[in-house]
């Protein structure tokens, strides 16, 4: 078995390992939907690279795709294109299209979209719905978080022989656009009470959210609620 793609820190300096290696990637990006098709990429995107001399491709992997039904899940065209990117030599990167995708939660599987009572949005100042699952929703981070676990799992089987995917980006792009914080019931509840111990200690503040940030206070509680779900998420994998 070869040594698993790393970062690792040699005489201060952080470096990409990859089959026992340093790694320089000198990498492509696909579309955002290409990689949703084995036949596209095969006829549409690794004849155009081949001209590049490019090492490594990042593709995404979409929510939507590998569990259309909950607990269900589907490999098959990760699985083609990993092999395609094998037999091109070419490393991949997987972007994870989970619960965020450039602040929208486009590429949730249809399960979740439709059962806006378990999987609650975003809500705004004015109390309209977004096309946000909050993160403040434990359900829907913890549904993300097994899917994310069971992707890891999977990509750690295909590597056993070949080190092709070397690394994974978790989520892409959160945050929220078209309102200053989530205005839903949960997150109401949360922003009134006291900040948390970490951020407490971080800051070296106290009191609710308001009352230790002041004007920027809906800005950090944001940040603090995505970081914590991105964090469970990641660590799941």
């Amino acid at each position: 078995m070869q040594k698993n793609p790393e970062l690792r820190k040699e005489d201060g300096i952080w470096t990409l390992f990859a089959d026992g290696k340093p790694f320089t990637m000198l990498c492509g990006e696909v579309h955002n939907s290409s990689a949703s098709d084995a036949g596209y990429m095969e006829e549409q995107v690794w004849p155009f690279l081949k001209g590049l001399h490019i090492n490594s491709l990042l593709v995404p992997v979409y929510w939507e795709m590998i569990e259309r039904q909950e607990n269900v899940f589907d490999f098959t065209v990760l699985d083609a294109i990993i092999k395609q990117a094998e037999r091109e030599s070419v490393k991949l990167g997987i972007l994870w299209f989970g619960l965020w995708k450039n602040g929208i939660s486009s590429y949730t599987p249809e399960w979740v979209k439709t059962d806006q009572k378990r999987f609650f949005r975003v809500a705004d100042r004015n109390n309209r719905q977004m096309d946000v699952v909050s993160p403040f929703c434990q359900a829907a981070v913890d549904a993300d978080a097994k899917a994310f676990g069971r992707l890891m799992e999977h990509i750690g089987e295909k590597n056993e022989e070949q080190q092709t995917v070397i690394l994974v980006q978790v989520e892409n792009e959160v945050g929220l656009l078209g309102s200053d914080r989530d205005y839903s019931k949960a997150a109401n509840e949360l922003f009134g009470k006291e900040i948390p111990d970490g951020i407490s200690g971080l800051y070296e503040k106290s009191g609710t959210w308001e009352q230790a940030f002041g004007e920027e206070a809906p800005e950090v509680f944001m940040e603090y609620a995505y970081a914590k779900a991105v964090g469970q998420i990641a660590k799941s994998g």
